[in-house]
């Protein structure tokens, strides 16, 4: 949804403008990548066991799935954070260098794939899919670094700071309700984590006052528009 804007300030010349967008899409995608990265890693056992095992998928197969999904978690926000780094330069009608660096990371996924990952193991799969987009991230964000201006590093480092903070109460919150696995049927203490977790991880970023929570008023006004 931003890309119309980065291109507006791109060819209206307001590079600070430019960098406002960036940097506030960045801040509002880590705002839900990082705490949706701990939840599928802290929560990839069950939700395997959940929805995969049965019949001719026993526990040893559950067990290597859950290693592939928990590494898989680790990419969610850098998978997130390429989409608009690779806008940003569309916006400046440059798609070589995003095309260049995401053949150069495809690579990297696909060395790690075929060398590494059959010596060390079937999660290296997503180790190297994670790999391969951090590099990605890297390189796009190296690249873009001269074209932006006055990027707020205070306020982004204060954002994602309590993003983070947030996302450890989840976890902590998370991990307190595991005890109710010897209670009550596992499927159901997935759904009480993921609910309680969630509302746990949004009161603290109310509490910690922070800029993205208004982002969720925004997808439920366009949840609501779309569907009225």
């Amino acid at each position: 949804a931003v890309f119309p804007y980065l291109t507006a300030t791109y060819t209206e010349n307001n590079t600070i403008k430019y960098t406002e967008h960036i940097q506030k899409t960045i801040q509002r995608i880590l705002f839900f990548t990082i705490p949706a990265m701990i939840g599928v890693m802290v929560l990839a056992k069950p939700l395997v066991e959940l929805i995969l095992t049965g019949g001719e998928f026993n526990q040893s197969a559950a067990t290597l799935t859950t290693a592939i999904l928990f590494y898989f978690g680790l990419s969610i926000p850098f998978e997130g954070i390429v989409h608009i780094l690779a806008r940003a330069f569309y916006a400046r009608q440059n798609t070589l260098t995003p095309m260049i660096i995401n053949i150069s990371s495809m690579l990297v996924i696909a060395l790690i794939t075929i060398y590494v990952a059959p010596i060390y193991g079937a999660q290296w799969f997503s180790i190297g899919f994670t790999i391969g987009f951090a590099f990605q991230v890297i390189l796009l964000a190296i690249f873009l670094r001269k074209k932006l201006e006055q990027f707020e590093v205070k306020n982004f480092l204060a954002s994602i700071s309590k993003t983070v903070i947030s996302s450890g109460l989840m976890l902590i919150v998370i991990l307190l309700l595991v005890p109710l696995r010897g209670h009550l049927h596992s499927a159901i203490v997935t759904a009480i984590q993921i609910i309680i977790g969630a509302g746990a991880f949004f009161m603290a970023a109310i509490a910690l006052k922070s800029q993205e929570v208004s982002s969720v008023n925004y997808i439920i006004n366009r949840l609501i528009k779309k569907n009225v």
